[in-house]
């Protein structure tokens, strides 16, 4: 038969008794519907009672053969729903993300029951998380919207999402529902994006199946910014069971790519998780974790100079601590940051107290706290780390969240802190810092500053809050040699002034090598036996050997003749004292005579 025949869905069976003389006999018959002969699919058969009659039955095989070359049980599940069988994820009946009148998203006989979300261009979505999106972009305004104020950072103007082509591997999952109540589930999964959707192959008897399932899908597909995962139990008889489900915005997608593999829980059931891997290919070359910032902060992915240039003096920048601080070079290191708990916050929820989280973000590096469960004073005693410099970038963004199972999660409150406001923090017990855009709420703070040249933080501050160099002191890394003659630009007044092509002070340098710390083992078998060597010009001292220790203990004094020919620098270099073989070194320093003046009278460096 020819299928659809109008609107008719039923095939009609009716046996009769052949009589030579007369009319037929009727001996029973049968309706079935468009759904029985697609559960009857590839199966050997099925008897059928006939109506109308005290006894009989049929014994009836059937076959389906799909125009789009779909087997017949992709088709079953969205006609037991009441779907379109030719839109089986219920997206025809999507309205344009842009169009204004679309509030409920999805249409009502979305079998992947999607109904409830709004999409990314619908203008009465207003602010907070989807509670399956980490970092709160699901349901947030359109990107491209000029008046979106509400993205991570705040007051950046809404961009376009980046065109070109996303891969997203379901790789496998673990830990599924048993929804069978004999044998275990047969697992596919759906995957969604706009109105492209894959499917993967159903695997057979088992809670955690292995689908190595690659998907392509292209980006952007209208104003949407989410995809979709769903996985199911196939049943032969009824309805597909849901076993968990997962929405990840284009920056999760963004954020995986190049990494191995990473674990997400299913939405929407007791247990369940997901392994994913994902690669982005942007239509104009560019990294993907090049574009996460603009995504999550309302940048402009196609304008380079969006973001705010920290190196440039001439600008300034917020500072929670120090009010405006001119731009400058951000020093290399580690920021760690404590956020502690929390107090006052506002009352999402009518009934209830909030369920408070936070996200940290700093250039493209964001970690989030655990959710706390019913609390206004939430603690959650987080360490969060942060490789510095990250590009230009030198705020770091906290935002507080209530999370809710259903709909959006609410804004708590926001706070932004200046690469200063960090160290001014470094080694104090904690602060309280006031959240932004909530009547109230408090986060307590500490931090710490791992320079990578071994500096304290109260060493480089200065200098950032003067737009300095702090990895240059003393202003010397663009200065020609003392004793050229073309040099106009002289030094620092303790050297004499601005003179052209000056000599070096006369005099005697002592320099007391103290101890070391942190040495690197460079001995297989035991520590390293460490010594020094103190050089300037033609002169050298080497101190005592230190037997088995990574921090040893000197008190060399090394004197100094200076000048000594035009070398201004003193150079000191440990080393691991080897019976056998060549020396090992442990590291070296360079010291500037500016440097030896400005320790002058100080206890130690």
């Amino acid at each position: 038969f020819d299928v659809p025949d109008g609107d008719s869905r039923h095939f009609n069976v009716e046996v009769f008794d052949s009589d030579k003389l007369g009319k037929d006999k009727s001996l029973g018959k049968l309706s079935l519907d468009i759904t029985d002969i697609l559960g009857m699919d590839g199966q050997e058969g099925r008897w059928f009672a006939l109506t109308g009659v005290k006894s009989g039955k049929v014994l009836l095989s059937a076959d389906f053969l799909d125009n789009l070359g779909r087997k017949a049980s992709d088709i079953l599940p969205s006609l037991l729903k009441g779907a379109d069988p030719n839109d089986p994820y219920g997206l025809s009946g999507r309205k344009n993300s842009g169009d204004p009148s679309n509030k409920s998203g999805l249409d009502g006989k979305d079998p992947y029951g999607q109904s409830e979300r709004k999409t990314s261009g619908d203008p009465s979505n207003k602010t907070g998380l989807d509670g399956e999106d980490p970092y709160g972009l699901s349901g947030r305004k359109k990107s491209s919207d000029p008046f979106n104020k509400s993205g991570l950072g705040g007051n950046g103007q809404g961009e376009d999402l980046p065109e070109g082509l996303a891969r997203i591997k379901l790789v496998k999952a673990k830990e599924l529902i048993n929804s069978d109540i004999v044998g275990k589930s047969d697992p596919y999964a759906v995957l969604i994006y706009g109105k492209q959707i894959q499917k993967t192959k159903t695997i057979k008897n088992t809670l955690e199946p292995e689908w190595n399932h690659e998907a392509e899908f292209k980006f952007p597909d209208g104003d949407s910014r989410n995809f979709y995962i769903e996985v199911f139990d196939s049943d032969k008889i009824g309805k597909d069971t849901s076993l968990g489900n997962l929405t990840l915005d284009i920056t999760d997608v963004l954020a995986m790519d190049g990494t191995e593999g990473k674990w997400y829980p299913l939405d929407g059931v007791k247990s369940g998780k997901i392994l994913l891997s994902a690669d982005f290919l942007d239509k104009l070359g560019r990294n993907p974790s090049d574009l996460i910032p603009g995504l999550m902060k309302g940048g402009d992915l196609n304008d380079p100079n969006s973001r705010r240039n920290s190196t440039n003096p001439a600008k300034v920048n917020p500072s929670t601590l120090h009010g405006n601080v001119p731009g400058g070079i951000i020093p290399k290191g580690k920021a760690k940051l404590n956020l502690i708990k929390a107090k006052d916050l506002i009352q999402a929820d009518k009934n209830s107290k909030s369920d408070p989280y936070a996200v940290l973000l700093y250039g493209k590096q964001v970690e989030k706290t655990k959710v706390i469960p019913n609390s206004h004073e939430p603690q959650w005693n987080h360490e969060a780390e942060f490789d510095v410099p990250d590009g230009d970038e030198r705020s770091f963004y906290i935002e507080v969240f209530d999370s809710d199972k259903v709909g959006q999660d609410t804004s708590l409150g926001n706070l932004t802190l200046d690469i200063t406001d960090v160290l001014s923090m470094d080694g104090k017990d904690g602060q309280w810092f006031p959240l932004k855009g909530v009547k109230s709420g408090k986060v307590l703070l500490s931090a710490d500053f791992i320079d990578e040249l071994g500096r304290n933080a109260s060493e480089i501050l200065p200098s950032l809050l003067k737009g300095a160099d702090p990895n240059d002191p003393y202003g010397l890394s663009g200065r020609k040699d003392s004793t050229d003659p073309s040099n106009k630009s002289g030094y620092p007044s303790g050297l004499g002034g601005n003179r052209q092509g000056e000599n070096i002070p006369q005099g005697l340098a002592r320099i007391n090598l103290i101890k070391a710390k942190e040495l690197i083992k460079s001995d297989m078998i035991g520590k390293s036996d460490p010594y020094a060597v103190l050089s300037y010009g033609k002169q050298k001292q080497k101190t005592k050997v230190v037997k088995n220790t990574q921090e040893p203990q000197w008190n060399h004094e090394a004197e100094f003749d200076v000048p000594d020919g035009d070398s201004r620098h003193f150079n000191v270099e440990v080393f691991d004292s080897d019976k056998l073989g060549k020396d090992k070194s442990l590291g070296k320093l360079s010291l500037d005579i500016t440097d030896i003046l400005g320790m002058d009278g100080q206890e130690g460096r």
